[in-house]
């Protein structure tokens, strides 16, 4: 038996109890789903206790209360006096007036005038005083059914824990009610600990409280409720990806979960799918259910390395950012893989799911959708054709074949990660005997076509290979082999080094041709992003490759201020104590060191040939380098 159905039991029984003299407890974090939970079970009660009632009797159903807000007890009467008005309308005024009788008139001094005219504006009157709630402490002939009371969020309620206990349990203990309290256990503990209360909660609770339960949802169970509430298709489709994104995510919170539907309902609405193939638009939706619900759940539970996720290219220069999104692949990438989920810039990126969530909407939305490789057929290449082989015929098959086999082994590619896609392709084929190839040539010459692009090649789109080893949609054949693996590996170190030389070259330009403008801009262009993307230059060494007599020599010739400018960039970089921004030295900064060094030399010498203020600042610039070396050598690496 599950949590909840032990629960549902218990408290089942609970109600059927005569007098049980005592209020049960059901608490959890909020967002756990007890709300959600109670809410369901008051209806199942409702729809259950269905016996008729004589017609000169109201029956009681269970009153669900919501402290959130309550600041005194005569508020709570109200919101009881409020739920139990339209028992008392659903019969008539002459129904009411058999139950007043004998209540009214002493709490109202007579005023009522009780003639059967229908008039309820008198009537209304009642519910300035408290004597509606004599309807739960007093015995009355006319009135049936059971006096069940909820009361949700209980640390929500400011008002003290000890007045709001009393009141619940002069209702448990006088008015023999059956009383359900909703709340964050610990919440309450805390709050309680904070008065200056002589007794504790734990006290209190000992004296109302005779059950307590934590709440453990079913999410397959409450996945399922909300997929069916949502009435898309989209989502009832896909219940068993969605359920085993959930779960993977470790969402606990249902508003999340019940939020997330109803944005990705709203963002849905805005597609018109009679524009797409519908075969190709159900792909493409079931791909944007994945990315929106792994997006949705880790921003917001905080985890804003969800943008990093799939952005571009796996390579990182950062550790940190490293770790958390490589954590962030081994929660979902099994499931990806499962369901055959292509890489999100496909169909809609991370960085627009987070758009529209912070955003409410995605800008130029329409744009994306007529790019996307998912929604629009493209003109498929030849290679593209022989990866879904199992559909060609036989002729077709042969005739692709030999196109891919004339352009990998004659003609030139331009794509390192096609180079890759048809490397598996020819492997996989000879290995279930439809089509013969050395595999050992074929290393080779994907080899050769590796090296030859990245030679020939200036864009960097042209050395991508993707991630979870697939790319244009598709996964590499073959891509656990002992071959695959050495020449995606290969390929990645290639894709690292050009990141890295190309990351040398911008910074080694920027400070052998430094001028005043460039100067005034340096701290907005270190924050850049490198090549990579995954990290700012100022993240890594500025200096590295430099000719530090060049540097010197633009250096000594900028203007005042710009000098002034890079030492005041300088300081902070490497957190001189003068700046009062303190920070860890780390590998980067120590990288830069020798450079520095030789910066500082030949700007001493440049100073004998420079006169008045030229010389003095740059007398002040040597200064500072000085005190950067000094702070790098004096500094423990600590990242």
């Amino acid at each position: 038996m599950s949590n909840i159905d032990y629960i549902t039991k218990y408290l089942n029984d609970y109600l059927n109890m005569d007098n049980p003299q005592y209020a049960v407890l059901i608490q959890g974090k909020w967002g756990c789903g007890k709300t959600f939970y109670i809410t369901q079970l008051i209806e199942k009660w409702k729809n259950k206790n269905n016996e008729t009632v004589p017609q000169n009797c109201i029956k009681l159903r269970p009153i669900y209360i919501s402290l959130y807000g309550a600041s005194s007890i005569s508020q709570v009467s109200y919101l009881i006096r409020k739920e139990l008005r339209p028992f008392l309308y659903s019969k008539g005024m002459k129904v009411a007036k058999k139950i007043f009788c004998g209540i009214i008139k002493t709490a109202t001094q007579g005023n009522f005038d009780f003639n059967g005219d229908g008039n309820t504006r008198d009537f209304s009157a009642i519910f300035d005083t408290e004597s509606i709630i004599e309807i739960l402490s007093k015995p009355n002939d006319y009135v049936k059914g059971d006096k069940i009371l909820i009361f949700d969020d209980l640390e929500r309620c400011k008002i003290p824990i000890d007045e709001i206990f009393g009141y619940i349990n002069n209702l448990v203990e006088h008015s023999k009610c059956k009383i359900i309290i909703i709340g964050d256990e610990d919440k309450i503990k805390k709050q309680s600990e904070n008065n200056t209360l002589p007794s504790k909660y734990v006290e209190f609770k000992e004296k109302l409280i005779g059950q307590t339960f934590s709440i453990r949802q079913d999410l397959d169970t409450i996945i399922e409720t909300f997929i069916n509430d949502s009435h898309n298709h989209h989502l009832q489709d896909n219940k068993e990806l969605i359920s085993d994104l959930f779960i993977a995510s470790q969402t606990e919170n249902l508003r999340i979960i019940k939020q997330c539907f109803s944005d990705f309902n709203r963002l849905i609405s805005s597609l018109d799918a009679t524009k797409y193939n519908k075969s190709l638009y159900e792909i493409f939706i079931q791909n944007v259910i994945a990315y929106f619900i792994i997006t949705y759940c880790e921003y917001k539970n905080g985890n804003n390395y969800i943008k990093y996720f799939q952005n571009h290219t796996s390579y990182f220069t950062d550790e940190t950012v490293k770790e958390n999104v490589s954590n962030i692949e081994n929660k979902y990438i099994s499931i990806l893989e499962k369901y055959n989920i292509k890489y999100s810039y496909n169909s809609i990126t991370i960085k627009d799911i987070i758009s529209f969530i912070d955003n409410g909407y995605i800008s130029n939305l329409t744009a994306t959708l007529n790019k996307s490789d998912m929604l629009n057929i493209p003109h498929s290449q030849d290679w593209e054709q022989l990866w879904y082989y199992g559909k060609l015929d036989n002729n077709t098959f042969l005739e692709k074949l030999k196109s891919v086999k004339n352009l990998f082994y004659k003609g030139e590619i331009k794509y390192v990660s096609i180079v890759l896609h048809i490397t598996g392709m020819f492997i996989h084929f000879n290995r279930i005997k439809l089509a013969h190839c050395n595999e050992s040539f074929l290393k080779q010459k994907a080899l050769n076509h590796i090296d030859k692009i990245f030679k020939k090649q200036n864009d960097n789109g042209c050395f991508l290979i993707g991630s979870y080893n697939a790319s244009w949609g598709k996964q590499y054949m073959e891509y656990t082999s002992e071959i695959m693996v050495e020449l995606i590996k290969y390929a990645k170190n290639k894709l690292n080094n050009y990141f890295e030389k190309e990351r040398v070259k911008f910074c080694k330009s920027f400070w052998e041709n430094i001028d005043d403008d460039k100067a005034g801009n340096i701290s907005s262009v270190f924050k850049e992003s490198i090549p990579s993307g995954y990290c700012s230059y100022e993240l890594s060494s500025i200096f590295q490759g430099i000719n530090t007599k060049r540097v010197a020599s633009r250096l000594s010739r900028l203007s005042n201020t710009s000098k002034e400018n890079i030492e005041m960039y300088l300081s902070i970089r490497y957190y001189l104590p003068e700046t009062k921004i303190t920070g860890a030295i780390s590998q980067y900064h120590l990288d830069d060191l020798e450079y520095l060094k030789g910066i500082k030399d030949s700007l001493i010498k440049l100073t004998s040939k420079q006169k008045l203020i030229d010389k003095l600042t740059t007398k002040s610039l040597v200064c500072t380098l000085d005190k950067c070396i000094n702070q790098l050598i004096s500094s423990p690496k600590t990242v």
